[in-house]
């Protein structure tokens, strides 16, 4: 998301890719720790440096941390894209959905082969990860809310105080799906393509005083829910997620779309996101506000 928002490259690595020792943690089991750069082929670069196993975060994975730079060149032709039927696009704004044909149409030129994919209904995905976020945020940042409130925003608090009345067995019962809803989507939806082409943001990057909703209702949960739709449910899945910048709004502000990869499949996203921009020049230009 905040790739999308500013007009950059930026990864969300499989989980445990990255280690994330040092990091201010909201929930240690959906956190991820990833790059932000101008180019896929910088995020690439920072990646093989910050990738692989840390003896002082026991989630980071030992597996090889393979060359991504080497295959950045080598192209797309033949590769399979994923893009989701008419359905899965419900409530994605129209400039938004502009842009990412225009996005689509590069990548076939380039010699992409455009899979049509069912994607199953990822509101699931999205409680459950939220389930999980609001009762482990609640339970590291308790002592801090208590003792240091001024700190906290009220957007940021009041979404952490909600885990703080989410039963146990709620919570139990969300790390439990997590499993199962991981291995449906690499069935249903991953098996037969190489990479998931989705929007990173629904909606038009909102304003300041769009975002800046009142008091701690339900305006700032249905604004995040709309913000994260697609972003949320691969956290869960712990899936690498690669947000590239294809166009501005109309308001003049970055749009994008985001590859989903299957785990440990950060290279292809980079190759993909590479060709891309070899063809396009987003990824140079500044909103002009």
């Amino acid at each position: 998301m905040p790739a999308a928002a500013n007009g950059v490259v930026g990864l969300k690595p499989t989980y445990g890719r990255v280690s994330r020792f040092g990091a201010m943690p909201r929930a240690w089991s959906l956190d991820h720790v990833g790059p932000l750069a101008r180019t896929a082929l910088d995020c690439a670069l920072l990646s093989g440096i910050i990738a692989g196993a840390d003896p002082q975060d026991p989630t980071a994975s030992a597996a090889p941390v393979p060359d991504y730079l080497a295959s950045l060149a080598a192209g797309i032709k033949g590769w399979r894209v994923g893009v989701p039927h008419e359905e899965g696009y419900a409530g994605v704004a129209p400039e938004v959905r502009a842009s990412l044909a225009a996005s689509l149409e590069a990548l076939r030129s380039l010699g992409a082969r455009l899979v049509p994919v069912r994607l199953p209904d990822l509101s699931l995905a999205y409680q459950v990860a939220d389930t999980i976020i609001k009762c482990e945020a609640a339970t590291i940042h308790r002592r801090w809310l208590g003792e240091r409130p001024q700190d906290y925003s009220d957007h940021v608090r009041s979404r952490i105080e909600a885990g703080l009345f989410i039963p146990a067995t709620r919570y139990i019962e969300a790390l439990s799906l997590r499993a199962t809803l991981l291995a449906e989507f690499l069935t249903q939806v991953m098996a037969e393509i190489d990479v998931l082409h989705l929007p990173a943001l629904p909606l038009p990057v909102p304003t300041l005083a769009e975002s800046d909703v009142e008091g701690t209702g339900e305006a700032v949960l249905t604004l995040v829910a709309q913000l994260s739709r697609f972003t949320r449910p691969f956290n869960l899945l712990g899936l690498p997620a690669l947000s590239v910048p294809c166009g501005f709004s109309a308001s003049g502000l970055p749009l994008g779309f985001q590859l989903i990869g299957k785990p440990f499949a950060e290279a292809a996203l980079f190759t993909l996101a590479h060709s891309y921009q070899q063809a396009t020049d987003f990824h140079r230009q500044s909103p002009r506000l």
